[in-house]
């Protein structure tokens, strides 16, 4: 399951196994926007054509793109057809963007190995995915069509710091953000690590030792302990980083001006226990409630934050 908040607040788009459903918060309405809503055997792919009569399989991740007035555009990484989808919200036609060899040519013909994140940036219209499998960041330049690999040489690992991105390894990231300055964030999941990308194609750790745990709050992120963060968001203001710091069963947060790392929801205890009447008629500490590997991250213009 992954949960994605539309940018003006109209909708939450939710992610199931076989389908996308979207939410209106106007009205509580849930439909479907993608996938078939049959019990058995509606995971798998059977072309292209009008979204809510063809097949997804196992989607990942969504994102929102609106490049006219007219349209909005439904990113999907449906993980399992080893493809990014794209819906037209308007017309609710949906084909493939990328799935069919490398880099640089044409991405509808470049190979994906369960993508599990895409991210559609809002300044040039790029999409970036996490192509978890294969152990890279890719960018498709939306003028052109073409695909590129921005990190990771296909080989699991970690081979350091400090180098070109193209040059490093990286093992099965999860999620990709990017910042309006251009700066690449990346969970690198099975490194138990956050990196990041600068504006010079260099490769730094921003959070993480590269040994599974968790060693408290109120220290410098490059020096706390993670445990397979799988999902990552950017702030409104972009002064800090929200990550699913999934095994640790917490979500954490940087800021980017400090450094410093700090949890903002999770004790640590993996589980859940409802809240009593009065709890939610006042509200709770987010800090003290249990979660169970939290695993995507969404949020609202106003701040707020969603995670399943």
């Amino acid at each position: 399951m992954s949960v994605h908040v539309a940018p003006d607040n109209s909708a939450v788009y939710l992610v199931d196994r076989c389908s996308v459903k979207r939410v209106l918060l106007s009205s509580g309405n849930l439909t479907t926007v993608a996938g078939l809503n049959l019990q058995y055997g509606a995971c798998g792919f059977d072309g292209e054509g009008l979204a809510t009569s063809r097949k997804v399989n196992r989607p990942m991740d969504v994102a929102l793109f609106t490049p006219t007035v007219d349209d909005q555009l439904l990113y999907i990484a449906d993980a399992n057809n080893n493809r990014v989808r794209m819906v037209s919200l308007t017309s609710g036609v949906m084909s493939t963007v990328v799935g069919g060899v490398g880099d640089g040519g044409l991405a509808v013909n470049a190979r994906l190995f369960f993508p599990k994140s895409v991210f559609s940036n809002s300044v040039d219209g790029s999409i970036y995915i996490a192509d978890s499998e294969n152990h890279r960041i890719r960018k498709i330049t939306t003028s052109t069509g073409s695909i590129d690999t921005i990190a990771g040489i296909g080989t699991a690992g970690y081979n350091g710091d400090f180098s070109d991105a193209k040059s490093a390894m990286l093992n099965s990231p999860t999620s990709v953000v990017v910042s309006k300055l251009g700066e690449v964030f990346i969970a690198d999941s099975r490194n138990h690590r956050v990196r990041k990308i600068l504006t010079n194609g260099t490769i730094v750790t921003l959070a993480g030792t590269g040994t599974a745990g968790y060693n408290g709050d109120f220290i410098q992120s490059t020096q706390s302990q993670l445990n397979y963060p799988t999902s990552l968001l950017l702030s409104v203001t972009e002064k800090y980083l929200f990550i699913a710091d999934t095994n640790n069963h917490r979500i954490r947060r940087i800021s980017l001006q400090t450094g410093m790392i700090t949890t903002v929801a999770g004790n640590g205890i993996g589980g859940f226990v409802p809240n009593s009447a009065q709890q939610e008629a006042i509200g709770v500490d987010a800090r003290e409630t249990q979660l169970n590997g939290p695993h995507s991250l969404s949020i609202t213009l106003n701040g707020e934050v969603y995670f399943c």
